[in-house]
């Protein structure tokens, strides 16, 4: 099995005010790619002498994920906000029996979230400066799914399939801020906590997930910090 995987992810906060400082407007964003390709082959057992077809199956999925949060340092530690969060994938699964017949199916998903937010922000040094943030968010997920069987001139496509789910989700992360040069530094977060409950619509179908990534992800990127409190003269 081959699994090549990509990741991107740009970060850019914009503080109106010096860091870690009160009474300053907080306005972030963090946007990130994720291409996974997978490729393995299905082993099936004949009962009879006439072997059964080992099947391929190929799986490639690209995830674009978008997040913002905009708050207020009422002190010199705390930052209450909102945060939203904008996710699109799209998901093709091939599965070949005997070239060039094959069977695709192919996923698109859709989600917007908004809810509060809370940072915690711990200056260490000049240098670096440790926070905490707790984001939630309330939103539905639209999942969209087409199959086809190939060659198409005999087997037209399905009709879509369109599932919608009601989504909260709470996601817990400790990252770093490495301030570079006059408050132009990185980002560098290494996961953290998610917990996800999401209900179908119209049908009772629930599910939970609780994922601990700490250490299993890394995310980088960049911020800058502006003071505007120093108006110029005309």
């Amino acid at each position: 099995m081959k699994k090549v995987i990509l990741t991107i992810a740009i970060s850019q906060i914009l503080l109106l005010g010096v860091f870690a400082q009160k009474n300053t407007l907080l306005i972030s964003g963090n946007f990130g790619v994720d291409n996974t390709n997978t490729k393995q082959e299905q082993i099936y057992f004949s009962p009879g002498p006439i072997p059964y077809p080992n099947p391929v199956v190929e799986t490639k999925s690209t995830n674009f994920i978008f997040n913002t949060s905009v708050g207020f340092q009422f002190s010199d530690n705390w930052t209450l906000g909102i945060n939203a969060n904008i996710f699109n994938s799209k998901e093709v699964g091939k599965q070949i029996f005997n070239a060039p017949n094959y069977y695709e199916q192919t996923s698109k998903q859709k989600y917007i979230g908004i809810g509060p937010m809370v940072r915690y922000t711990k200056k260490i040094s000049n240098l670096f400066y440790f926070y905490t943030q707790l984001n939630t968010n309330f939103g539905t997920n639209t999942n969209t799914t087409v199959s086809t069987y190939f060659p198409v001139s005999i087997n037209p496509p399905s009709s879509p399939v369109i599932t919608k789910s009601n989504i909260s989700e709470i996601n817990l992360f400790p990252a770093l801020f490495i301030n570079i040069k006059n408050n132009f530094g990185l980002n560098i977060n290494f996961g953290g906590i998610n917990y996800k409950s999401s209900k179908q619509k119209d049908l009772d179908v629930y599910s939970k997930q609780f994922n601990f990534t700490f250490g299993k992800t890394f995310e980088i990127g960049i911020s800058k910090n502006f003071n505007v409190s120093k108006t110029k003269k005309k």
